[in-house]
């Protein structure tokens, strides 16, 4: 009944807060108690039986159990993408996590496809913009990064520091982090091209980082580079 969907809903939110304060086991166990209630009420093809799987992922990831986190956040994948209705915001939560954990596990290809499907429910359901679109653009930056793909991370990292420095001006840590990151692999990318206005471009971003200082200076003095 309603009280029994409502007690699964708060078993879920109350193992995601203990998820986030790092009381794994403790959070494996109410999860687990979640998916036990779900299974004994309302069955498995629930809304929140996908919520606990999900959750549950991401605690068995943070506790490096890779595997049975991709496994489990697939079956809440494979669950939401079943559901009628509007289910984007949720299959955006399980794509965006999933992604995580397959770049985690080195499937690179793969995470770059999933990452890109969160990215494109984010923009249905947000033209403007989210601080959660900001940090998926920073996974799929990372994830081309990883792949030799310097291009497609420059401009992954541009995306998400466009998206910041709209919406969250103020919050200079969070926009210096991105920064260096964009200035890194736009160093990176200069490195394999041999462009100095790339590097330009980097030590503009990061005028402290001393390598690309040196790099930029080393190009300068080379008259075989443009």
């Amino acid at each position: 009944g309603t009280e029994s969907i409502n007690a699964a809903s708060a078993l879920v939110l109350l193992a995601s807060s203990l998820r986030e304060l790092g009381e794994y086991p403790k959070a494996e166990e109410v999860d687990l108690r979640a998916i036990n209630l779900c299974q004994k009420t309302v069955g498995t093809n629930d809304p929140r039986m996908a919520e606990a799987l999900d959750d549950l992922g991401l605690v068995h990831a943070y506790r490096g159990d890779l595997e049975g986190a991709e496994s489990l956040i697939r079956q809440a994948l494979t669950l939401r993408q079943g559901f009628p209705g509007d289910n984007r915001v949720a299959l955006q939560e399980s794509f965006n996590n999933l992604g995580m954990v397959l770049r985690d596990r080195g499937n690179l290809t793969e995470a770059a496809v999933v990452d890109r499907n969160a990215l494109a429910i984010d923009r249905e359901l947000h033209p403007e913009g989210t601080v959660d679109e900001a940090a998926v653009w920073n996974n799929l930056a990372n994830v081309l990064q990883d792949q030799g793909d310097f291009a497609g991370a420059q401009h992954a990292y541009h995306e998400s520091l466009l998206i910041l420095t709209r919406l969250v001006p103020g919050d200079q840590t969070h926009l210096g982090l991105v920064r260096s990151h964009l200035s890194a692999v736009t160093r990176r990318r200069a490195a394999t091209t041999g462009d100095r206005s790339l590097f330009r471009e980097a030590l503009k971003l990061n005028p402290s980082d001393p390598f690309t200082a040196d790099a930029l200076a080393y190009t300068l003095a080379d008259p075989t580079l443009t």
